[in-house]
């Protein structure tokens, strides 16, 4: 993240926080600085953790709520999604949202989140949009919250902000044993095809459904999501290789 494309009101901030009480606090400070400063302001999570929020913060003409089911059902495109319609808006005003970053249902899913989290500050810094990250203790593991001081360059208490001296830059987080980017197969690929022609795309993609459905215990899910990346590297491989 350089400091030349950093917006002036770019922030990407952790909360880390042991109760309720704490994120309640929290995220009031943050939604009324947000309000006070003219920002639209989203509060986003779980329906229950919503509500509870709802019923503090009541309402206003520039605070909205939503869940996380509809704006986090993967890293890249919730990432891709923020900076559609940052990049679009063509309203100055800041656009602020607080939000549980989801741990994911397996291990690999929450390093990804963690990996989506440090490239925030690579994809979004350049428009005026700030972000409150809130952690759980109670739920998160110690290396989910050593990751989210490793992708959050301030820290709240939720009353004032301070530099982290944890933080990582988005370059250097990749390298980092706490982003556990994978490695390279070290087994032969259970599935080959050699794809030349449009026309074949077709016949790769029934064959990759049938392995998976066949021989792995991967979600429904996380299939279609690399059925679809599967596809778009062929794809790409066909018309600039």
């Amino acid at each position: 993240m350089t400091q030349d494309r950093v917006h002036p009101e770019y922030g990407h901030g952790l909360l880390v926080h042991h109760d309720d009480d704490e994120l309640v606090e929290g995220t009031r400070t943050f939604v009324e600085q947000g309000l006070a400063s003219g920002g639209n302001v989203v509060v986003r999570g779980p329906r229950d953790r919503v509500e509870t929020m709802r019923e503090v913060l009541g309402v206003h003409p520039r605070l909205t709520y939503g869940f996380d089911e509809d704006a986090y059902l993967a890293p890249t495109r919730a990432l891709f999604a923020y900076q559609k319609l940052l990049a679009a808006s063509p309203d100055p005003t800041a656009f602020l949202v607080t939000v549980p970053v989801p741990l994911g249902p397996v291990p690999a899913a929450t390093a990804a989140w963690a990996r989506y989290e440090s490239a925030v500050d690579e994809a979004l810094c350049s428009y005026p949009y700030r972000a409150l990250c809130t952690y759980d203790t109670r739920t998160s593991p110690a290396s989910v919250i050593a990751a989210a001081k490793a992708t959050h360059s301030t820290i709240s208490d939720g009353v004032t902000w301070r530099t982290n001296p944890e933080y990582v830059a988005p370059s250097a987080f990749l390298a980092n044993p706490l982003a556990q980017v994978p490695g390279p197969p070290s087994c032969p690929p259970s599935v080959a095809i050699s794809v030349t022609q449009h026309d074949e795309l077709a016949g790769a993609r029934h064959l990759l459904r049938a392995s998976v459905l066949s021989s792995s215990a991967v979600s429904q899910h996380s299939f279609r999501e690399f059925l679809f990346a599967v596809h778009e590297v062929v794809v790409n491989g066909l018309v600039h290789g």
